[in-house]
């Protein structure tokens, strides 16, 4: 049965002596595998369908343990993590990552615990974006450019700044914010 449990016991021989201390053992029997989840630690991401980072993001797998039913807590931690990112063969994971080169990338990761429970291996796709979105300004009402190709506007013509990030390598993070002076 899954659970903490104390076991008590002592010995006897075959004419009836009997131990006189009863000693006991506390167990863990762990019926469940762990549960490694991916989060961006440190750098900027965006939670979408997919991860979005920058190439300055640090990625990192977490785990717990369970023993009775998931969500307790109470198992006895991994006994080893892997993980494989893109083509490479799964590895031991060593700590937090980041990953290079624009573009979705396959980062594939799983636990072991002592007992012997095997997570599933789980696949996450992750995007590295590190293209910068465009803005753009349109004018309503009359412009022109000066001699040093400045743009001359009214006082009174009303201004829009719109941004887009584009797709690069499959990969757009959106554009998150417009600042002007």
């Amino acid at each position: 049965i899954p659970g903490n449990h104390t076991i008590f016991f002592f010995s006897q021989d075959n004419v009836g002596n009997q131990e006189e201390n009863v000693s006991e053992l506390a167990s863990v029997i762990d019926a469940l595998p762990p549960r490694t989840s991916l989060a961006a630690v440190a750098g900027l991401s965006v939670s979408s369908a997919i991860l979005i980072v920058s190439d300055q993001a640090s990625l990192a797998l977490n785990v717990a343990d369970d023993v009775a039913s998931i969500g307790d807590g109470s198992g006895v931690g991994p006994f080893g993590i892997w993980i494989a990112v893109d083509t490479t063969a799964f590895s031991p994971y060593a700590g937090a990552f980041s990953l290079s080169g624009e573009g979705l990338h396959a980062v594939s990761y799983y636990s072991v615990d002592p007992a012997g429970n095997a997570e599933t291996a789980l696949n996450a796709e992750v995007g590295v974006d590190i293209t910068p979105p465009q803005t753009q300004l349109q004018v309503y009402g009359s412009s022109s450019t000066d001699a040093q190709g400045a743009l001359v506007v009214s006082s009174v013509a009303p201004l829009t700044l719109t941004a887009v990030d584009p797709v690069s390598n499959g990969v757009a993070s959106g554009a998150g914010a417009i600042f002007y002076v």
